[in-house]
């Protein structure tokens, strides 16, 4: 790609003045009943302060039945209401064309435009494409920018309840229902779908096509085009919109969409290999050196207890940088006599940075690799329950073999029956036991269970 995109519409406003209503903000019960008795009105926070306009029209009939204040805004002195009716403007565009759903995003308030067709449709589930637009406000100097981003998404809605999910095999144990009763399409929900019903590779492609950057770039530039060409006008009062400009980089010249070629890698002597670059730097070395100094000088800070093995570390490491870069290393080793982040911070403001091309921090790690089992016992552990805790990560890897999750069809249907049929007479056995029933007796009717449902 030649240039900078700037995922930016700037949007031109004359400095006029308009007059808007407000009220003291109380809480947040108030505000949200304003705004679904007046859904012709628009409420917007602003600290302690809501701040109202008409949608419709100029007359705010509202302030005359609340104790209201009239306030006189300009774009300098108020931009973040401003910035609030450019938004007003822009969900109004969209409502103008038959194409698309409008929402706001529950937690980011982005204004999010969703396209009516689907782009997938199934009997479960449809994707759409959609357009988030999010409006902002910046200062520069003493100008302040307005304007708007635009960026592409995909939507995933299921029409399907958890019952519909489990009468087809899928299960359903851990999703979660919108209001509307059907299964909420979060990443657990949707895995489990396309791997039900074979629809892993046909959905993944829908995704790979929507996160392609030349189509989003064509999707948001087509977008913000539609957008610029409508937004020129009035925003709201005396207050216009005068002009509506997407920049590009360098000098403002038209973004062409290109592929560029990956970047050739020069080694020793011009020469291109196509091999991973730790590959091609053993076979024939670097392009060039940086001087005709071949030596580089690492200093280890580190405790004294691990001067056996740093040998071995030191060894590999030297080899392996002659080997690539055909440097030679040397050494030097501060050591600390206690672990800590003050001793090590100690080591390191006494060091000489200028005479090390590198300062390599040794600290304490637990082993956890599957050969540093058998060190557990001669480990010093700080504290007893690290101890115990990889006693017990030792004894299940002696006695316990690990199992895949099983790929048989129905089989989460059945792990869901089994854990509901559990919790339920979970909640019955005290009062069994109570009642006279043995032990022995309740732990054979569960093994029946289980075994009844495997």
């Amino acid at each position: 790609m030649s240039g900078l995109y700037l995922n930016y519409c700037f949007c031109s406003l004359t400095d006029s003045d308009t007059d808007v209503f407000s009220i003291d903000y109380i809480n947040h019960e108030q505000l949200s009943s304003l705004r679904k008795e007046y859904k012709d009105i628009c409420f917007y926070r602003s600290g302690n302060v809501i701040y109202f306009w008409s949608l419709k029209s100029f007359d705010n009939v509202l302030a005359e039945s609340l104790s209201t204040v009239k306030v006189n805004i300009n774009p300098t002195e108020y931009p973040s209401v401003v910035s609030k009716m450019l938004e007003n403007r822009i969900y109004d565009l969209f409502k103008t064309t038959e194409a698309y759903d409008l929402y706001y995003e529950k937690y980011s308030h982005n204004l999010v435009a969703k396209k009516k067709s689907p782009i997938y449709k199934d009997d479960a589930l449809c994707v759409f494409q959609c357009a988030k637009i999010s409006t902002y406000f910046f200062r520069q100097d003493d100008k302040i920018h307005f304007g708007f981003s635009v960026s592409s998404s995909l939507d995933y809605c299921f029409n399907w309840t958890k019952r519909d999910f489990a009468n087809h095999n899928i299960d359903c144990g851990g999703l979660f229902e919108n209001k509307s009763g059907t299964v909420a399409a979060n990443t657990r929900a949707l895995t489990r779908y396309k791997e039900a019903r074979g629809l892993s590779h046909k959905l993944d492609k829908i995704k790979l096509d929507a996160e392609n950057k030349a189509k989003q770039f064509s999707f948001t530039k087509k977008v913000i085009s539609w957008l610029q060409k409508g937004l020129i006008g009035q925003l709201y009062g005396n207050i216009k919109i005068t002009d509506c400009v997407n920049n590009y980089f360098p000098y403002d010249k038209v973004f062409e969409n290109e592929i560029i070629a990956a970047p050739k890698k020069y080694y020793a002597n011009d020469q291109v290999i196509s091999a991973l670059p730790s590959v091609a730097l053993e076979k024939v070395g670097p392009y060039t050196a940086v001087s005709n100094d071949t030596v580089r000088t690492i200093t280890l800070v580190a405790s004294k207890e691990y001067e056996g093995t740093l040998n071995v570390f030191t060894k590999q490491l030297a080899t392996k940088i002659k080997k690539m870069f055909r440097l030679d290393l040397k050494y030097e080793c501060s050591w600390v006599e206690k672990e800590s982040v003050q001793s090590f911070g100690e080591a390191i403001l006494d060091l000489n940075a200028k005479n090390s091309d590198l300062v390599i921090l040794v600290i304490k790690k637990v082993p956890v690799s599957s050969a540093a089992f058998d060190a557990i016992a001669d480990y010093p552990f700080e504290q007893q329950s690290y101890q115990r805790l990889y006693d017990v990560y030792n004894e299940m890897r002696i006695q316990n073999t690990p199992l895949s999750e099983p790929g048989i069809v129905g089989y989460h249907a059945k792990a869901k029956t089994l854990y509901d049929s559990l919790r339920q007479r979970q909640k019955d056995y005290p009062q069994r036991l109570a009642d006279g029933e043995t032990l022995e007796a309740l732990a054979e009717e569960t093994w029946q269970l289980l075994c009844d449902n495997a």
